[in-house]
C-alpha cells in the first residue's frame, strides 16, 4: 500500500511539474509574442517633416499616393524615385484632352485610367479621394493640405521655389517612399550634369555668349521664370533676364524685335512654323538662321518645373552651342535618364518624339 502511494505521489509530482513547466513556457512565449507584436505595431508608422516644417505621421510603407494640384509637376517627383505605379489618381482633364501629355500614363499607368480627384480649379474631390483610400496625398497648396487633413487624410506639403530646390523635394519624396538611394542618385545626376555643361561654357567669353528667349509664341509671353535659370546654366544669356515683370507675362512685338535673340525656344512644335511665317519677325536672327526649337515634353514640359530639368539644360546647351556639344547624344541621354529614374525603357522613336516636344 505504501509502495502504491509513493508511486501515485511520484506520478502526480511529475504531472504537476509538466503542467507548471508548460504554463511557464507558455507565459514566456506569450510575453515574447506580445513584445514582437508591440514592435510590429510601432513599425507600422513613422514620422517625416514636410516642406512646411510640419511633422506628419505616415505609414511605414507607402503603396498609394494621390496628387492634388499641378499633377504633371508632382508626378515627376514621384517618378524620379521610380514609384510612378503608386500614383492612383488620373490626369486632370485639361491635360488629358491634350495628346501632348501622352507619356505620363506610360510612366504612371493610373494617370490614364483613374478618376481625376480634383476640379478644374484644382480643388480636391474629397469624396473621391476618401473612396480611393490613399496612404498619403501630395499637394503644393497649404490650404489644400489643411482641407485634406480636416477630412482625415494624411497630407504632405511639397514646394519648389528656387530652381535647385527640386533636389530637396525629391530627397523628401525618396524618404517617404523609402527610396533614399534613388533620391541621392538623382541629386548626383543633377549636379554632375550641370557641372559638365559649365566646364565647357565657362570658357566662353561674355561677348560670345548666345542670347536666348523661351516663349509661348501664341500669346507672346515668357511661360515660366525658371527659364532664366536653365538658359544661364546652359551658358546662354536670357533676353528677358533683366525684365522680371516679363516672367509669366506678355511682351510686345517691339520688345522682341529689340531683343533679337540668337535662339528662340517655343512652347510647342507648331509655333516654329508660326514664327517663321510671321512677317513681323522676318528680321530676327533666330528666324534668319533657322534657330527656333520647341521645348521637349516627356512627363512634363522640360522648360517648366519638372524633375526632367537637367535634361532641359543639356538640350539648351546643345542647341545654343552645337559645336561645343557635338559629342553629346541627346537621344541616348534621354533614354538613360528615363530608364534610370522613371524605370521606363524608351525606344529611340519615343526619345525623338519627346525631344521634338510632340
Amino acid at each position: 500500500m505504501v509502495k502504491h502511494s509513493k508511486r501515485y505521489f511520484l506520478t502526480f509530482f511529475i504531472l504537476v511539474s509538466m503542467v507548471v513547466s508548460a504554463c511557464s513556457g507558455g507565459a514566456k512565449q506569450a510575453g515574447t509574442d506580445a513584445g514582437e507584436q508591440a514592435t510590429k505595431s510601432v513599425e507600422t508608422t513613422r514620422e517625416i517633416v514636410d516642406m512646411a516644417d510640419r511633422t506628419v505621421t505616415i505609414p511605414a510603407e507607402i503603396n498609394k499616393v494621390v496628387l492634388i494640384g499641378p499633377v504633371p509637376v508632382l508626378s515627376t517627383f514621384v517618378l524620379a524615385v521610380g514609384e510612378g505605379d503608386k500614383i492612383i489618381n488620373g490626369l486632370p482633364e485639361s491635360f488629358a484632352k491634350q495628346n501632348r501629355w501622352k507619356y505620363l500614363p506610360k510612366f504612371a499607368p493610373n494617370l490614364g485610367t483613374e478618376p481625376t480627384m480634383q476640379g478644374e480649379s484644382r480643388d480636391p474631390n474629397i469624396e473621391e479621394i476618401l473612396l480611393a483610400a490613399p496612404d498619403i496625398v501630395f499637394s503644393m497648396d497649404d490650404q489644400v493640405v489643411k482641407q485634406l487633413e480636416e477630412n482625415g487624410l494624411t497630407a504632405i506639403y511639397l514646394t519648389w521655389k528656387e530652381p535647385e530646390e527640386v533636389k530637396e523635394t525629391i530627397k523628401l519624396v525618396g524618404e517617404i517612399f523609402n527610396k533614399q538611394a534613388e533620391a541621392k542618385a538623382y541629386a548626383t545626376y543633377f549636379d554632375e550634369t550641370i557641372a559638365k555643361i559649365k566646364a565647357v561654357t565657362n570658357q566662353i567669353p561674355e561677348n560670345e555668349r548666345v542670347t536666348a528667349l523661351n516663349t509661348n509664341f501664341t500669346n507672346l509671353s515668357q511661360p515660366h521664370e525658371i527659364a532664366e535659370w536653365w538658359i544661364e546654366q546652359a551658358g546662354g544669356i536670357s533676353v528677358t533676364d533683366e525684365s522680371a515683370e516679363v516672367a509669366n507675362k506678355g511682351f510686345t512685338v517691339e520688345q522682341l524685335l529689340q531683343w533679337d535673340p540668337d535662339v528662340i525656344i517655343v512652347a510647342k512644335p507648331s509655333e516654329i512654323e508660326d514664327l517663321k511665317q510671321d512677317v513681323r519677325f522676318q528680321t530676327l536672327k533666330a528666324v534668319k538662321n533657322d534657330r527656333i526649337y520647341s521645348t521637349p515634353l516627356g512627363a512634363h514640359i522640360w522648360a517648366n518645373r519638372t524633375s526632367e530639368q537637367p535634361l532641359m539644360v543639356l538640350f539648351a546647351a546643345k542647341h545654343m552651342y552645337p559645336d561645343l556639344f557635338e559629342n553629346v547624344d541627346l537621344e541616348r541621354e534621354v533614354m538613360n535618364f528615363y530608364q534610370t529614374f522613371f524605370q521606363y525603357d524608351l525606344t529611340e522613336e519615343e526619345a525623338k518624339e519627346i525631344l521634338a516636344g510632340k
